[in-house]
């Protein structure tokens, strides 16, 4: 059987890819050390080796460092619920596929991050964790699951089962971050816990 690989990105593509990586480890080493609004542009420019007009070159500003990595993790939750096994439960998938999305790898850089984000719970509380296409897609998937078809009025589930995952998923990840005495327990599990505890309806039973 061939495996289709994809081809290499361009060589500036990496450089970029690798300038912004270099900038991202570097802000989250001053935000965690010195907190987030004490943190200055120049300072993150200065510690990666660039200028200020390269680093607003490939970073759009001092928010995106923080904030892109979580939200280019929620961006997978789509296709990890669309790509369940067809013979789950819609719930049982979509519980499933975020947790998988919030689960967070063992590694110094996550740790690294959390230490960062939680010196700016202001700018947490600003950010949308899933857009409107986003939720527009997962309900699309929701009724699929659901072999719901037509007027979401006339069968309101796979909006509604989105809408009250997604709130008690995004009111898991701000108290995570937020309530210190959260801080020692693993986000999957609460943000788990969670969405069973919202999600005992029988979804798939029309009333």
């Amino acid at each position: 059987m061939n495996t289709r690989l994809d081809p290499p990105l361009p060589l500036r593509a990496r450089r970029r890819s690798q300038l912004i990586a270099d900038v991202r480890a570097a802000a989250l080493q001053l935000f965690a050390r010195n907190g987030f609004d004490a943190v200055t542009v120049e300072d993150i420019a200065a510690a990666a080796g660039i200028s200020k007009s390269t680093f607003f070159r490939v970073v759009s500003g001092k928010d995106s460092l923080l904030i892109d990595p979580l939200l280019e993790g929620i961006s997978t939750i789509v296709a990890a619920f669309d790509n369940r096994p067809a013979s789950e439960g819609v719930v049982d998938a979509l519980i499933a596929a975020m947790v998988d999305c919030t689960t967070v790898v063992e590694s110094a850089e996550t740790e690294l991050w959390c230490t960062a984000v939680r010196s700016a719970p202001h700018l947490i509380s600003r950010v949308t964790l899933v857009g409107p296409g986003d939720r527009a897609a997962l309900i699309a998937v929701a009724a699929r699951r659901l072999g719901v078809t037509g007027d979401p009025a006339a069968d309101p589930r796979p909006g509604l089962l989105i809408t009250v995952a997604l709130a008690a998923s995004e009111y898991t990840f701000r108290t995570w971050i937020t309530d210190p005495r959260c801080r020692d327990l693993p986000l999957p599990r609460l943000v788990e816990d969670a969405l069973h505890t919202v999600l005992v309806p029988d979804w798939a039973a029309r009333r």
